[in-house]
C-alpha cells in the first residue's frame, strides 16, 4: 500500500451531497477525501489525496475495510462523530391528550411505553382521523376524534366476547378494529363503530405473540415477533422463533411464512442485544400496499425493505441511514442509563447494557419519501433524529428535533413510539413531564 504524508493542519468541509450507495463523504485534516460505499456485504473506502491548491497527488482505489480493519465485516455501522445536519425541524403541535377522568368512575391511563418499548404504546388512526388508544389499565380501547375529544370505548376487561385480559397489540383494516389478546391467546374484532364483530380463537400450540399485528386483508395478517437466536429448541422451531414477521390466515394453525430472520438483522453474537429486541425492543415496522420497511429496535444505521414478490416476501434493499456513534450499544456497561436484563430459563443469566441509539419509528410520507425518527446518543445527550430518504432510498435530509433532547445519564428518550396517520400528521406518548400525555402534530422542515 502507498505510504502518504498528511498535513496537520489543514481542514475543509464536504461540498457535495451524499448519492446512492454512499454512506459518508468528508474531507480530513490532511486534504484527504474520504468515500465509505456499501456494496453488497462489503464496505468499501477510496481515498484522494490533495495538497492545498487542490491538485491531486495520490489516490487509493477502493479498498475493502474488511482487510483493512481487523475485526470489521459487512456489519459496520455507518456514522459521522460531526453530521451535517441540513435540515431545520420542529414540532408543530395541534393538541395534547393527557391522563384523565373521561366519564364518572373511569379514567384515562395512557400506555408506559417505558415498560416495553414496542407493543405496549402501539396507536392507530382511521380514514376520518379517529385515535385508537390501548388503556391497559382499564382493558379497553379508548376512541378520540380527530381535535383530540374522548367519544367511547371499545371491548372490556374478561373472559368472555368482546373481552380482553392483555391487549397486546392491535391494527384496522377497512372498518374493523382486530386486537390481539395475548392473555387468552386470541384475536378479538369490532367495527370501528365499537360494535363486537367475532373472536378468532387461535392454535396456542404453534401461536407467536404479536408485538405488532398487521391485516393484510380479510384472510390474511403479518405478526411482528420478539426473534431471538437463543432459544433453545429444534431446528424447526428455532427457524420459526428466530424470525421476525410470521404470515397467517385465519385459521392461525401455523404460520404460512416466515421470513426477516434475526441473524441477518442484527448482530446476534452480542448476547445483551439479542436480549433486549427479544424482551423489550423489538423493533418498527411500517406497511403499506406491498412493502415493508423495519428497523430494529437497536438502530444501527440500516432500515430494511421487503417487497411481496410471486407471494413471498423478500428483502428488497438495504437503507444507509446515519448512526451519530460508531456503536448502537455499549454491551456490558455500568454507566448511567445501563439496562439490567435477567432471565430465568433454561438457566439463570443476567445482560447489562447501554443503548445508545434506538428507532422510534418509520414511515412512508405522502410525497413517497421514507422518514425514520431515532433516539441516538451524542455529547451526553439523547438527541432525536429525524432521516428522510427519497424514492431512491438516498438519504437526503438529517435533522433534530431539539424540544426532544433529554438528558444522557436516562435510560432512554422520554418520547415515542411514533404513529403517522394519513395527513403526515404525527402521534407519540411523552412521559419525560411529571404527568404523561399523548402528542399529536406536525413535523415541520421535512
Amino acid at each position: 500500500m502507498n505510504r502518504l504524508r498528511l498535513s496537520e493542519t489543514a481542514t475543509c468541509t464536504p461540498t457535495k451531497p451524499m448519492k446512492k450507495q454512499v454512506w459518508s463523504r468528508w474531507c480530513d485534516t490532511g486534504w484527504r477525501w474520504k468515500l465509505i460505499k456499501m456494496k453488497n456485504s462489503e464496505i468499501e473506502l477510496g481515498v484522494v489525496m490533495m495538497d492545498r491548491s487542490h491538485n491531486v497527488y495520490a489516490s487509493i482505489l477502493y479498498v475493502v475495510i474488511i482487510i483493512a480493519i481487523a475485526g470489521c465485516s459487512g456489519n459496520e455501522m455507518p456514522f459521522d462523530q460531526n453530521p451535517e445536519f441540513n435540515l431545520e425541524l420542529t414540532f408543530e403541535e395541534s393538541y395534547t391528550i393527557s391522563e384523565k377522568a373521561i366519564e364518572y368512575n373511569d379514567f384515562l391511563i395512557l400506555p408506559d411505553s417505558r415498560v416495553r418499548e414496542d407493543g405496549k404504546g402501539q396507536i392507530r388512526t382511521d380514514d376520518q382521523g379517529n385515535i385508537y388508544l390501548p388503556d391497559r389499565s382499564a382493558m379497553t380501547i379508548r376512541v378520540f376524534d380527530e381535535n383530540g375529544n374522548y367519544l367511547y370505548n371499545i371491548g372490556r376487561q374478561g373472559n368472555g366476547p368482546g373481552e380482553f385480559t392483555n391487549i397486546l397489540s392491535l391494527d384496522l383494516f377497512d372498518d374493523e378494529l382486530s386486537v390481539f389478546d395475548r392473555g387468552n391467546n386470541r384475536i378479538v374484532q369490532f367495527l370501528t363503530s365499537g360494535e363486537y364483530l367475532r373472536t378468532i380463537v387461535t392454535d396456542g400450540s404453534q401461536m407467536i405473540p404479536a408485538v405488532s399485528m398487521h391485516r393484510l386483508t380479510n384472510e390474511q395478517y403479518l405478526f411482528l415477533h420478539k426473534a431471538s437466536s437463543r432459544i433453545p429448541v429444534e431446528n424447526g422451531e428455532k427457524s420459526r422463533q428466530s424470525s421476525f414477521f410470521h404470515i397467517f390466515d385465519r385459521r392461525f394453525s401455523s404460520p404460512r411464512h416466515s421470513f426477516g430472520h434475526v441473524d441477518t438483522l442484527i448482530d446476534a453474537n452480542s448476547a445483551f442485544t439479542d436480549m433486549y429486541i427479544s424482551g423489550m425492543n423489538t423493533g418498527r415496522v411500517w406497511m403499506e400496499d406491498d412493502t415493508l420497511w423495519f428497523v430494529p429496535g437497536t438502530y444501527s444505521g440500516r432500515i430494511f425493505k421487503y417487497a411481496l414478490t410471486d407471494g413471498e416476501w423478500k428483502k428488497a434493499d438495504q437503507i444507509e441511514g446515519h448512526l451519530l456513534s460508531d456503536e448502537a450499544i455499549l454491551e456490558g456497561s455500568n454507566e448511567a442509563g445501563q439496562i439490567s436484563i435477567v432471565v430465568y430459563a433454561p438457566r439463570e443469566e443476567s445482560f447489562s447494557g447501554k443503548v445508545l441509539s434506538k428507532s422510534l419509528g418509520v414511515f412512508r410520507l405522502n410525497d413517497g419519501r421514507v422518514l425514520h425518527i431515532s433516539s441516538q446518543y451524542r455529547d451526553d445527550e439523547r438527541q432525536t433524529i429525524v432521516e428522510v430518504f427519497n424514492e431512491e432510498d438516498e438519504l437526503e435530509g438529517l435533522g433534530r428535533l431539539d424540544e426532544f433532547t433529554f438528558d444522557g445519564d436516562d435510560r432512554g428518550p422520554g418520547i415515542g413510539p411514533f404513529w403517522k396517520d394519513q395527513n403526515d400528521r404525527f402521534y407519540f406518548l411523552d412521559h419525560s413531564e411529571d404527568a404523561p400525555v399523548l402528542r399529536v402534530g406536525m413535523i415541520r422542515g421535512i
